[in-house]
């Protein structure tokens, strides 16, 4: 739990346990992505620990999140 408060600790290791296929994993990585605010470095650096413990690869993360730009400026 999250010190302080009766929520869990979701960290990418707890959303990764979450996912019980590939679909869930590519899942994970959007609805995360979408909410991080991609001017903050800090929160975009957090997507790069989630893509390795979802065991996405590079190339499907980026694509992710290009389709998450397209959709965003449709």
């Amino acid at each position: 739990m999250i010190k302080g408060t009766k929520y869990p600790d979701l960290g990418a290791q707890a959303l990764a346990r979450m996912a019980d296929s590939p679909r869930a994993n590519r899942e994970i990585y959007v609805i995360s992505a979408v909410m991080i605010y991609e001017q903050n470095p800090m929160e975009r650096a957090w997507l790069d620990p989630l893509a390795s413990v979802l065991n996405l690869e590079a190339g499907m993360a980026r694509e992710l999140e290009q389709q998450i730009q397209v959709a965003a400026n449709a």
